[in-house]
């Protein structure tokens, strides 16, 4: 009660939007836009401090997502304003497009996340920012070892956010209480859909 609802257009799961990469990659670049923009127009010390601001709340929130896949988040290149990461192992650079999908799946909900909490709340931190976040199919592209590890990360990610993970993969609720987790069931020659809650939940 009282809270402002943090809502946010884009969708992780429908077909019919554009190109999410297209919309990660302005997330990642947007405040390095942003100051460059300011200081082009000499723009007031209050724009670049928040430029600033945001550019490290997208640096804190992609850093443990993009670290699950074997990355970290480099910045903007200056003449493409393309995100480019960093290889864990061998240390490649990489432009966001030729990341794997693991990786920009991870990104994206770091990113995408944190845009939508900046333009709730301006004038706030959105690392800090409290805000409930939908994520259909978590899982996808993710291998089981990443899928036990996604919930610890979203929470170092964006720890004010209320994350909803809907996903097929029993993996992704291992770290969760049980009291955390909700399990949707189709039972066998019904239509009949049951809900199960916390310890039940785990072993349906």
């Amino acid at each position: 009660p009282g809270r402002a609802e943090v809502r946010t257009a884009p969708s992780f799961d429908d077909p019919t939007r554009v190109d999410l990469a297209r919309e990660t990659k302005q997330a990642l670049a947007y405040p390095v836009v942003s100051r460059a923009v300011a200081r082009e127009s000499h723009g007031s010390v209050q724009v670049l401090l928040d430029a600033n601001a945001l550019d490290d709340a997208v640096r804190g929130a992609v850093a443990p997502l993009a670290r699950l896949a074997g990355y970290t988040f480099l910045g903007v290149d200056p003449r493409t304003f393309e995100p480019v990461f960093e290889r864990t192992v061998g240390g490649a650079v990489l432009p966001f497009d030729e990341l794997p999908s693991q990786a920009r799946h991870l990104v994206a909900i770091g990113a995408l996340s944190v845009r939508a909490l900046h333009a709730t709340f301006p004038h706030d931190d959105a690392r800090t920012a409290e805000g409930v976040v939908v994520v259909d199919d978590a899982d996808l592209h993710l291998d089981a070892a990443t899928c036990r590890s996604l919930v610890p990360a979203l929470r170092e990610s964006l720890p004010g956010v209320q994350w909803i993970l809907a996903s097929t993969s029993p993996e992704v609720a291992l770290p969760c209480e049980p009291c955390e987790v909700l399990a949707l069931r189709r039972m066998p020659e019904s239509s009949e859909i049951r809900l199960y809650e916390g310890d039940q939940a785990v072993v349906h």
